[in-house]
């Protein structure tokens, strides 16, 4: 009865079913990426092909799953890929700077971006593209 409960409460909250949804895209991601680089794809070309493919896995699921949007407009998805642009864009430079200038490891500088590129996500994604008030 309680674990019932308990799933029913993390289910309900907007923040685990983004957490759950980020999981499953970078998952998705992942794959995507390995397929192509087994099947002969150079890495950065696997990135490119990769990249537009999981944004628009990670924008169904977040739109059905996590923010349960039921808007049809075009406008909604533009603010989800715009957001993601932005986030591509810091991401890539906390590495940079964090790699290059503070000369930290590189696995903990991706971790530190990963870390504030999904703040950065849910907050963006709850407050801009899926609110129903900016649509």
């Amino acid at each position: 009865m309680f674990i019932k409960k308990l799933g029913k409460d993390l289910v309900a909250d907007k923040r685990v079913r983004f957490l759950v949804t980020g999981g499953m895209n970078t998952t998705f991601s992942f794959l995507a990426y390995s397929l192509l680089v087994v099947f002969g794809v150079a890495p950065h070309l696997s990135i490119v092909i990769m990249y537009p493919i999981s944004i628009m896995h990670s924008y169904i699921w977040n739109k059905i799953f996590t923010f349960r949007s039921k808007n049809k407009s075009a406008k909604e998805l533009l603010k989800f890929v715009l957001v993601y642009v932005i986030i591509f864009g810091i991401n890539y430079g906390v590495v940079y700077a964090l790699t290059e200038i503070f000369h930290i490891n590189p696995f903990a500088a991706g971790m530190i971006a990963l870390s504030i590129s999904t703040i950065m996500s849910y907050l963006c994604h709850s407050r801009f593209t899926f609110n129903k008030k900016t649509i």
